[in-house]
């Protein structure tokens, strides 16, 4: 590639991520000036949080504490979620209250503004029904259950039907709801056990991997360039298929919103891997000598596997201060900017729809970012400067760009790119980089969905 193009491939580079921080800088100045009216995510989180909260303290039998859910339900009045909140606040009131203020039965037929008005309708009418004092017959209480459930699942649901099945005089049925709930709260239970011990695991084994890095001094091995041999400028050609790729990406993104497809994300992404790959494919033509990327040589797969899964721990023991500093300081002053993916996950009732936010999050998408990012991106900066440690830097910077919850995820995001970039450098591999960023995404949508 001549000296003009390898420049003009350059600019266009620097073109494409100059228009996605503004882009996503644009994004943030709105959210700023014009705070979204309908329900966020982190109001959804706040009201999931809840569940999961009430379930756990029911788990151990602390029913005193729940008026403590109660306060945090009630943050939620003003919002799109206040029937939601409301809701809850009236299974729970008369589960373990049972003298429910009236204050949460006024008015819930103008609340769930996402719902018709025939739905909002259905819904007042059938918890009136359930939780006031006229009886029900046996026959009633299947039609009022589907009504009551427009408004959504959960463990109040699951009490609503005993509650029903009680009233209508079918005690074994409301009996058996009840064993259920209580099933549930104990699975809840062991599940946060089982994440906390996890959690604590992996933090250990994080900041032991981190001592022993520091202590060895683990990446004066890497090389000064990826090809020491060739010239800084060897491989600034790949740029324009870098570039090709992401607006080609961005312009097909823009034309397959307007057709509003189920499966624009899950076709697009299958398209990026199949470019990708192919991408790979030309790199390793012109690698001098060829580079063994996905680790395929006898023995050094699995090892790739393992180094995966260890550099998880050590990206865990970096984040955690990081991300403790963000939520205390910055994050609560600013407006929301989550990852579509992530509010999806958190959203959805479909099981396709839930399977199809992990394939994304867990398979596609390590392999495409890793194999552009990594694999072409870092190199080239990598070649071209000559500083390992300047380039990983610049690639996660680059990488956290294009992820639409720019200011608020910004620094993890880049973490975890310079991460995989300097795990890439050391390895020479990209399964370690793939294996860390699936194992992240996975324990995020993995966790998104476990509480949904």
């Amino acid at each position: 590639m001549n000296v003009s193009r390898a420049r003009s491939a350059w600019w266009i580079a620097i073109l494409f991520f100059t228009f996605m921080v503004v882009l996503n800088s644009a994004q943030f100045i709105w959210l700023l000036r014009e705070p979204s009216k309908s329900s966020s995510t982190r109001d959804t989180f706040s009201l999931i949080a809840t569940d999961f909260q009430v379930l756990s303290l029911l788990g151990l039998g602390q029913k005193e504490n729940l008026k403590e859910v109660q306060r945090s339900l009630y943050e939620l009045w003003g919002t799109d979620l206040e029937g939601e909140a409301r809701l809850r606040q009236i299974v729970m009131e008369r589960e373990w209250q049972p003298k429910t203020s009236p204050v949460f039965l006024r008015g819930i037929e103008s609340q769930f503004p996402n719902k018709t008005q025939s739905e909002r309708a259905q819904i007042a009418y059938a918890i009136h029904r359930i939780y006031g004092s006229n009886p029900l017959t046996p026959d009633e209480v299947p039609l009022l259950i589907d009504q009551l459930s427009l408004a959504g699942e959960g463990w109040w649901l699951t009490l609503a039907r005993a509650k029903a099945y009680e009233k209508a005089k079918q005690e074994d049925r409301g009996r058996s709801y009840r064993q259920s709930f209580q099933l549930e709260a104990q699975y809840q239970l062991v599940s946060l056990g089982v994440l906390i011990f996890a959690g604590l695991l992996v933090l250990v084994v994080g900041v032991g991997l981190l001592v022993w890095i520091v202590a060895t001094q683990w990446w004066k091995t890497i090389p000064l360039k990826p090809f020491p041999d060739l010239p800084s400028h060897a491989f600034d050609g790949s740029l324009s298929g870098f570039n090709a790729f992401f607006w080609g990406m961005l312009l097909l993104d823009i034309l397959l919103i307007r057709t509003h497809w189920e499966s624009q994300g899950l076709f697009m992404q299958f398209g990026a891997l199949v470019i990708s790959l192919y991408f790979l494919y030309r790199w390793q033509q012109m690698a001098n000598p060829p580079v063994d990327w996905l680790g395929l040589q006898k023995g050094s797969f699995l090892k790739n596997l393992f180094q995966g899964a260890m550099a998880y721990g050590v990206m865990v023991a970096l984040a955690l201060p990081v991300l403790f500093c963000l939520g205390l300081l910055i994050l609560p002053h600013l407006p929301e900017q989550s990852n579509p993916l992530i509010e999806e996950a958190f959203t959805t009732q479909d099981p396709w729809l839930r399977w199809r936010v992990f394939i994304q999050a867990v398979i596609f998408a390590p392999l495409i970012e890793e194999i552009i990012f990594r694999g072409v991106l870092f190199q080239v900066l990598w070649q071209q400067t000559g500083k390992v440690w300047l380039s990983a830097a610049m690639s996660g910077f680059l990488f956290a760009v294009i992820h639409p919850q720019f200011l608020g995820g910004l620094v993890p995001v880049a973490l975890l790119g310079m991460i995989c970039a300097i795990l890439f450098a050391k390895t020479r591999s990209l399964v370690p980089c793939i294996v860390l960023h699936a194992i992240n995404n996975g324990v995020i949508v993995g966790f998104s969905l476990m509480i949904r």
